[in-house]
């Protein structure tokens, strides 16, 4: 074959290196041929181009060889914008999903990470199990940047059932999750309290347990037989506190005392003397039991010296039987008054204020 006929063969196939359409962040014909002579193979090929209303005729020259290419289009597109919609696309257009029903779809694709502030996500039903994915750049007004991408999906009833499952069982997953005292919070711990949690239902289904910041735990559900779709929720572990056990005080002639919380219930077990003991000041037998309230009960004849002393006693009920109160009963408390029983007619040669300093 002779050099010319070699050329005009080359320029004939060069025809079909030439696309219809090019994306252009400028409408130029620099730009057009620039493009054109990008995607040429044999790059002794020399492109010119000429418009005519808004469409362009290529012509291929290579030694006196020419070739035409007529009606191809530029699309003026941003090229920032194109390369971050390329980007986001290429996470889904390649995907193969089975989803439990296709309701989902577009939440499902959405977990494959796109990101919002550089493009939207519609998903259209075109046929079938046949869904259009298109990718809207999230700032761009041109048409022309959006990226469409077919992709198809498989209904697979047994996921359905996984997914209700899993959808149910993270409901039951409370904001907040509070151990046992004294237990160690663990990801294994608070996977063993997320199981007892009462009426969740994790058959067939995998709890995974994940430690995050600041006492918070993820709580990843999914089907065992990795069918249906994981579901998370975060919640906040911590410890309950410690139940104080009540504690019991002699008091003397068969009155005993019963601290419970901040309060403290008096009585008389019926077969002493119901006399309180004098108590040492310094040495009360409240001080250290935090109450702010006591009831004194009936049979009870005197409260001792100092007895309530040292506390933050704020209120006091006293009883009918009471028959004296010693010096510095309520000494040092928060206690601004004090009701006495009419049945009291000892006070010790003391003032009433005296009690209370």
């Amino acid at each position: 074959m002779r050099n010319g006929e070699e050329d005009q063969v080359a320029v004939n196939d060069a025809k079909s290196e030439v696309k219809e359409s090019y994306e252009l962040d400028e409408e130029s014909d620099d730009k057009l041929i620039t493009a054109i002579e990008a995607g040429l193979t044999d790059k002794d090929i020399k492109v010119s181009v000429v418009e005519t209303n808004g469409r362009y005729t290529v012509i291929l020259t290579k030694n006196g060889k020419t070739a035409t290419v007529k009606n191809v289009k530029v699309i003026k597109v941003l090229a920032v914008e194109l390369e971050e919609l390329n980007t986001e696309l290429a996470k889904v257009e390649d995907v193969e999903l089975t989803f439990g029903s296709t309701r989902d779809v577009a939440v499902l694709i959405a977990e494959y990470k796109i990101d919002a502030d550089i493009a939207t996500l519609t998903v259209e039903n075109t046929k079938d199990d046949n869904y259009r994915v298109t990718l809207t750049h999230a700032t761009s007004d041109i048409e022309s940047v959006n990226k469409v991408v077919e992709i198809t999906v498989a209904v697979d009833p047994a996921i359905a059932v996984a997914d209700g499952k899993i959808e149910i069982a993270i409901a039951k997953i409370p904001a907040e999750l509070e151990l046992a005292f004294e237990t160690e919070i663990t990801v294994s711990n608070v996977k063993s309290a997320i199981e007892a949690i009462d009426g969740i239902e994790l058959a067939d289904l995998d709890v995974v347990v994940t430690s995050e910041a600041e006492g918070n735990y993820k709580v990843a559900i999914r089907d065992t037989a990795k069918k249906g779709t994981e579901r998370s929720a975060t919640v906040k572990v911590t410890v309950s506190p410690e139940d104080e056990a009540d504690q019991t005080i002699e008091l003397g002639g068969g009155v005993s005392a019963v601290v419970t919380g901040t309060h403290a219930e008096i009585t008389y077990d019926g077969e002493g003397t119901g006399l309180m003991q004098r108590f040492l000041m310094d040495f009360e037998p409240f001080r250290d039991t935090g109450i702010l309230t006591a009831t004194v009960g009936e049979g009870v004849v005197n409260i001792g010296k100092a007895a309530f002393g040292g506390t933050k006693l704020t209120e006091v009920s006293l009883p009918s039987t009471l028959k004296r109160i010693d010096k510095y009963a309520f000494s040092m408390t928060a206690l601004t008054d004090v009701v006495i029983p009419e049945g009291v007619t000892g006070l010790r040669k003391y003032k009433v204020e005296h009690l209370l300093t």
